[in-house]
């Protein structure tokens, strides 16, 4: 997730700790880069960190974007949501979103981390957002069936397809209710 311009896709079923692992990336990247890194996402209770910013919309993420300096990474949750809502009626979607992740590289001081939070099944993620993820991790599955705390991570969604995972992350934790990082 370092290198700059990395798009992250993770999958997985409802419940399975996809949004908890995506803030657990934003922690381990703010304290790669020695908290010199800015955050945008639209998932809400991060923002209270003072390196996190929230916003609802894509106007809003291009801008901070193109108005930030530096080592940067946007959170999206659930995006093919948003990009369906985004795309204009009767749009492509496929066209809105290349438009909007070649703006992501646009902003100052370089490119920008892109860490997606698709939804469980393969249809509802976007393609583009599938075929330009540079690592894809699916989270095993829920608490309940005692899988929540593994992750399988693939080189690509070609990889994912074929199922030729390159590790399984065990022993994931939930972000602690008293961390600014958590959801």
């Amino acid at each position: 997730c370092k290198p700059a311009a990395q798009q992250i896709l993770i999958k997985g079923e409802k419940g399975s700790g996809k949004t908890v692992f995506g803030l657990d990336l934003m922690r381990e990247l703010y304290a790669e880069f020695d908290g010199e890194i800015s955050f945008y996402t639209n998932v809400k209770g991060p923002d209270e960190h003072e390196a996190v910013t929230f916003g609802e919309t894509m106007s809003d993420m291009l801008e901070w974007v193109r108005d930030t300096p530096g080592e940067k990474c946007v959170l999206g949750d659930e995006w093919s949501t948003t990009m369906n809502a985004h795309a204009h009626p009767g749009g492509d979607i496929r066209q809105s979103v290349n438009r909007f992740i070649n703006e992501l590289r646009k902003g100052q001081g370089g490119s920008t981390r892109l860490i997606i939070i698709g939804h469980q099944h393969d249809t509802d993620i976007a393609a583009i957002l599938r075929t330009q993820a540079d690592v894809v991790v699916e989270k095993a599955g829920k608490a309940d069936e005692g899988l929540a705390d593994r992750a399988n991570v693939y080189d690509g969604w070609d990889d994912y397809v074929q199922q030729s995972k390159s590790f399984t992350v065990r022993g994931l934790n939930d972000v602690t209710s008293r961390s600014k990082w958590s959801a």
